[in-house]
């Protein structure tokens, strides 16, 4: 693949995996601990793609808070949906929760 893509990274390692088994709330533990590393590894701004668990899982991991605390303010994210936080100094901030306005149908021309 990597001759075919030049610009796959070849020393690229994953910074979390899935455990054949794992609970949901060690699935949510585990996104949660991902994103940490993530950002204690990268600077600057960071985009994190996910589904709804992993989502929930990174955002109550970077608020530091439990999952089942935040899961009302995240709502149901829809597919597509962007929740963005943001740092401030050493805490995060929810500034979008779950929007999904850049799906609005557009007019074709």
């Amino acid at each position: 693949m990597a001759q075919r893509f030049p610009r796959i990274d070849r020393s690229y390692r994953p910074r979390g995996s899935a455990q054949y088994g794992e609970s949901g709330e060690d699935a949510l533990a585990r996104a949660g601990a991902t994103a940490r590393r993530l950002v204690d590894e990268f600077h600057g701004n960071l985009l994190i793609i996910g589904h709804g668990a992993s989502v929930l899982g990174a955002t109550a991991g970077l608020l530091d808070v439990d999952a089942a605390a935040i899961r009302p303010a995240l709502g149901n994210v829809p597919y597509a949906g962007v929740v963005k936080l943001v740092r401030h100094h050493a805490s995060w901030v929810i500034e979008l929760t779950s929007d999904a306005a850049h799906l609005a149908t557009r007019p074709s021309g």
